[in-house]
């Protein structure tokens, strides 16, 4: 990452990725959100079914119709594109792929592990890149299908809860099936941006879910575990979205406010947690989900 925004919460931090991911879509797609309402063209996000980002109303609105948002605000209006996605799970002692109604696999493409360090092994896995292929043309499918039938609504961002969606089921999601929507949307020149409130900073093993997915988001959210709970949320970005929100106009600034905003005691607490992450890993062996470790 190139910039840091300090925020609050891993709520605030995700409101502060909505905003630099759709400034990036409109930069990228040399228009500006003037141009956009004159077209009567809606910005939507695709994400994941089960999906929770978050209380605030942007948040919200990232998520299908469900308990935590429908009836909480009477602003809650879906701007997402939901897709089901693929889990991990042992059935009958066999770790395999389970897949949501309508979305299978052929016979040839290997959706059994003897492993869960196998299964996250994504660069091995992509050996046999029939299961991505299948993936990827589903997606495909399904994102022409969208954009065709919504003909005022295009995809501004792909939001994901990498590998493991917790709020949503404590599902540990494909993470071939990931690759893919990170590789379809940056095929179409979509920003990407990881909510990784719950599965980054070392819950699964590494410091970001980039190390097993193998590829890089434009965005990332952290917090929770960066403070034990202190209040601080920050929001990682590349350059390409510091420099969206250059201008000499106050309103090309990225302007976001909260009341705890890097607050000194939740940044001090973060300063302890990461020295106490980099003091573990001098003791605990590296590797992706090393069974005898966890």
């Amino acid at each position: 990452p190139s910039a840091a925004f300090f925020s609050e919460s891993t709520g605030a931090a995700m409101e502060v990725a909505l905003k630099m991911g759709l400034r990036l879509y409109v930069k990228r797609n040399d228009t500006t959100l003037d141009d956009l309402e004159n077209e009567d063209i809606y910005l939507d996000c695709l994400t994941q079914s089960d999906s929770y980002h978050g209380d605030s109303l942007g948040a919200m609105n990232l998520c299908e119709p469900s308990v935590q948002n429908e009836a909480q605000h009477p602003w809650y209006e879906p701007r997402s594109f939901s897709l089901p996605s693929p889990t991990l799970g042992y059935r009958r002692g066999q770790l395999s792929i389970s897949f949501p109604e309508g979305l299978e696999a052929t016979e040839k493409a290997i959706t059994s592990f003897d492993s869960i360090a196998d299964a996250m092994d994504i660069n091995a896995r992509l050996l046999s890149p029939r299961l991505l292929s299948e993936y990827r043309e589903i997606i495909e499918m399904q994102w022409l299908v969208y954009e065709h039938k919504e003909v005022n609504r295009k995809i501004g961002c792909l939001v994901l809860e990498p590998i493991l969606q917790a709020s949503g089921g404590m599902k540990f999601v494909d993470p071939v099936w990931q690759r893919a929507l990170i590789d379809v949307a940056k095929k179409r020149n979509i920003p990407v941006i990881f909510d990784e409130a719950t599965s980054g900073l070392h819950r699964l093993g590494v410091a970001s879910c980039r190390e097993l997915l193998q590829s890089d988001p434009d965005v990332a959210c952290y917090g929770k575990s960066l403070t034990g709970l202190s209040p601080l949320g920050v929001t990682l970005a590349s350059k390409e979205v510091f420099d969206a929100f250059s201008g000499d106009n106050p309103s090309d600034a990225l302007l976001h406010r909260d009341n705890y905003m890097a607050y000194p005691m939740g940044c001090v607490a973060a300063l302890h947690v990461l020295e106490s992450y980099d003091r573990g890993l001098q003791t605990i062996p590296k590797g992706n989900f090393h069974e005898p470790r966890m």
